[in-house]
C-alpha cells in the first residue's frame, strides 16, 4: 500500500507539507512543538512514517486494518449505539481522520473532512478535540529529536 493508496481511500489528497515531511524519515520521527490547544502539547510526539501508517493492525476484530485508520479501530469499540446500531454518519467521520502520531496511547490525526485540521484522541477519556490548527503550523514550530 502506497500514499497514493490512502489518498484514493480518502477520496483526496494529503497535503503537499505533511506528504514533504514524511518524505524527511522512513520509520518514525518524534517531535517537540507548542501551539494553541493545550490538548496537543506533549514533551514529544511520536509521528508514523509512510511504511508504518500502512503497516496492518494486529487486532482480533479488525484484521488488516492500516495503522492511520486506528481512530476507526477505537470508535468501533468505544462509540455510542442507537437501538444497537451504529451510525454510518459517524463511522464515515471517523474513516476520514487519518492517524499521524501517537503518545501514551492518545493518537495525533488529521481530518480529510475539515481541511486536514489537526486533532487529538484522548485514549483515557475517549474524546475527539478537534484543534483547528493546520498541520503546517504544527511544522513550522517543531523540533525533530529523533529520527529514522
Amino acid at each position: 500500500m502506497t500514499i497514493e493508496t490512502i489518498e484514493r481511500q480518502l477520496g483526496r489528497e494529503l497535503p503537499p507539507a505533511y506528504k514533504h515531511f514524511l518524505g524527511q524519515f522512513s520509520e518514525n520521527a518524534i517531535i517537540s512543538f507548542r501551539c494553541d490547544e493545550e490538548a496537543l502539547n506533549r514533551g514529544n510526539w511520536t509521528f508514523v512514517g509512510a511504511n508504518g501508517l500502512q503497516q496492518a493492525l494486529d487486532v482480533k476484530r479488525s484484521p488488516g486494518l492500516p495503522w492511520w485508520q486506528i481512530l476507526h479501530r477505537h470508535w468501533l469499540d468505544s462509540a455510542p449505539r442507537t437501538a444497537g446500531h451504529l451510525s454510518a454518519q459517524d463511522e464515515q467521520a471517523v474513516r476520514m481522520r487519518v492517524a499521524v502520531a501517537y503518545d501514551e496511547g492518545d493518537i495525533l490525526y488529521i481530518d480529510a473532512l475539515n481541511d486536514f485540521r489537526v486533532g487529538v484522541y484522548l485514549h483515557d477519556s475517549n474524546e475527539l478535540i478537534d484543534s483547528g490548527i493546520d498541520l503546517e503550523d504544527i511544522f513550522s514550530s517543531m523540533s525533530i529529536i529523533y529520527s529514522a
